[in-house]
């Protein structure tokens, strides 16, 4: 019997490290889609802003 609470034991381990596994890359995954997310707006923000700058420039 004590054995069996063994396997038992061993097969909830590997249930939840495969949960946490696949929790784990799951929320890596969203913070790499934010920090996309980021970098994308900063380029195009980026971009309107020298636009704008350069128009003021030429404006002056």
């Amino acid at each position: 019997m004590g054995g069996r609470i063994s396997e038992e034991r061993q097969l909830e381990i590997q249930e939840l490290t495969q949960k946490l596994d696949y929790m784990e890359r799951e929320l890596s995954e969203k913070y790499c889609d934010v920090g996309k997310s980021i970098l994308e707006k900063v380029e195009k923000e980026s971009k309107e802003i020298d636009q704008l700058v350069d128009e003021v420039i030429k404006v002056k």
